[in-house]
């Protein structure tokens, strides 16, 4: 059952899978040479060793070396039997990597051992003594512990811990040694020391961030909500940088990548309300560039939860990472409509792209998220002789937009007359109504087969005649019985240099992806990367015929 359903979800790009995961997925894509479009099975470590650190960490329950051990110190003197609660002053000073326990400080070499530093000048041993504690290596972000009271009772220096413990579904991170330190009056005659650990849970860390300040609107349960996931990033600002090219809101990523991002469409530049874009504040390298381990450390769905646990409505993951290669070995690609998108960046450091790429990537970019927010389908054909009765389903999920997109017939003249968008054609360039801007050479029906979808040669001079709607055919993986409405757009190939802000999606398309943003996003939070999502109605998310975006 889950197969068909998934089967039946998209129609871009047939890739076989590794191992079990064989043939299970179809995925949205852009033609060849980013011919990369499978799907791995994701395995996160980084899981397993927090679930590893909540078991350690228990609730309620005092640590093996919280028992009492004599402390050795250069300044330790004569025993003061009365019991008093003691002040403490918080201070500065935490150990890169310091195990669970209390460690008491009285002395300056002692200081050194612990922190690799001399003590800053507000701390006197002749005066003073540190009580450290540290809650051990954790992996859940947000993890955090105090120093609440610190008391002698005879030889005994008694400490009470408050640990704050994220919940089991917040994101995982590298390993970080939550700690904390504080200054109290030097002690005579201390020779044990004992902890009381106290655990309480709170909620995610707040590390859900918005990539461009004043465009969110966080608790506005109509917007939809784009969340790009980096790994292989050197700086979590390198993550949000990447997402912003994408996006490109204010315009300036043309400067830099040589394309526009999605932001510049005129549809969605109209649209800013309706778009929320954030990203999660963390990063890691891969353990190496290979194909493969791309493959299996991108997806970190754990960080993911960060943003969904405090947003109104389900979110559009985007997981996005530098392009580390070219070497012919296969690298995640793809959208799975509104269920994921693999994006790579060509500017992020350590990016390995060439001149070409940068600006073909940016546009391919721009290209898989039009089937992630209003799935449009891909407008090229099979460069071959592919018929639409046989190249397209027409029984699938998103048959909404497939309807609209296309026309499905044998004739240019039947599609002039019957297609969705005929009351449009000749609109776009020159005089509305009339298609007036392509040479007479270049006469209808243009397409794939005679090879002119892209060539400027064909245009008038002055004239945008790849923004004129007509009847063109080849689409949808068929080049012959379907139309589409204009020449070229980047839904036909983002390896065309020359679009502009109005031409790079067609202005019908451009109806389309309005009608989706209007209708807002899926209802309800839940969201899986494994596949199952598509008996919940994910899929269908993508119908624009629909009143709603789930069942």
């Amino acid at each position: 059952m889950l197969v068909r359903a998934v089967l039946t979800f998209c129609f871009f790009g047939l890739r076989a899978l590794p191992g079990r995961w064989s043939n299970l997925f179809v995925i949205f894509g852009t033609p060849s040479p980013f011919d990369q479009r499978r799907f791995a099975s994701i395995s996160h470590n980084m899981r397993k060793r927090g679930l590893l650190a909540l078991l350690l960490l228990g609730c309620g329950v005092s640590p093996a070396d919280g028992a009492r051990d004599e402390v050795v110190g250069d300044d330790v003197g004569s025993a003061n039997e009365a019991l008093s609660t003691l002040a403490f002053t918080v201070v500065t000073g935490a150990k890169s990597s310091a195990s669970r326990g209390f460690t008491l400080v009285t002395s300056k070499s002692e200081y050194y051992r612990l922190f690799g530093a001399t003590p800053p000048a507000s701390i006197d041993f002749q005066k003073h003594w540190l009580v450290h504690y540290s809650a051990g290596a954790q992996f859940v972000a947000g993890h955090a512990v105090s120093i609440t009271k610190v008391a002698r009772d005879g030889k005994k220096i008694r400490i009470s811990v408050l640990e704050s413990q994220p919940s089991a579904n917040c994101a995982t991170v590298d390993p970080f040694y939550p700690q904390a330190t504080v200054r109290i009056a030097k002690q005579i005659g201390v020779t044990q020391r004992e902890t009381e650990r106290k655990v309480q849970s709170i909620a995610c860390a707040s590390t859900c961030s918005p990539v461009y300040v004043d465009q969110n609107n966080g608790t506005d349960a109509s917007r939809f909500n784009i969340v790009f996931v980096g790994v292989g990033f050197s700086s979590v600002d390198d993550v949000r940088a990447s997402a912003a090219r994408v996006v490109d809101l204010d315009g300036a990523s043309k400067a830099s990548t040589g394309a526009y991002g999605m932001m510049q469409i005129p549809s969605y530049a109209s649209a800013k309300s309706k778009l929320n874009f954030w990203y999660v504040s963390h990063t890691a390298p891969f353990s190496n560039t290979s194909g493969a381990t791309v493959w299996n450390e991108l997806y970190r769905t754990d960080w993911l939860n960060e943003c969904q646990t405090q947003l109104p409505n389900r979110v559009i993951p985007v997981f996005i990472y530098p392009r580390v290669a070219n070497d012919g070995t296969s690298y995640p690609y793809a959208s799975m409509g509104r269920r994921w998108v693999t994006l790579a960046d060509c500017f992020a450091s350590g990016s390995t792209c060439s001149d070409w790429e940068k600006w073909t990537y940016q546009q391919s970019n721009v290209h898989e998220m039009q089937h992630t927010l209003p799935c449009l389908w891909d407008e090229y054909g099979a460069a071959g002789n592919a018929n639409a009765s046989t190249a397209v389903n027409w029984s699938g999920t998103l048959t909404g937009n497939a309807t609209s997109q296309f026309w499905a017939g044998s004739s240019y003249a039947s599609c002039v007359n019957s297609s969705p968008w005929k009351s449009q054609i000749g609109n776009g360039c020159g005089k509305d109504g009339v298609i007036d801007c392509f040479k007479p050479e270049c006469t209808q029906p243009i397409s794939f087969v005679n090879g002119i979808d892209f060539n400027e040669n064909c245009c008038l001079p002055g004239k945008d005649c790849l923004a004129e709607i007509g009847c063109f055919e080849g689409g949808a993986g068929a080049d012959k019985g379907i139309w589409r409405a204009t020449a070229g757009t980047l839904m036909r190939s983002p390896y065309y240099a020359n679009f502009t802000r109005g031409n790079s999606i067609n202005s019908y398309d451009q109806s389309l992806i309005t009608q989706a943003l209007s209708k807002g996003p899926a209802v309800g939070k839940t969201w899986s990367v494994a596949g199952a999502d598509a008996t919940a109605g994910y899929a269908l998310d993508c119908d624009t015929t629909r009143a709603g975006f789930e069942p």
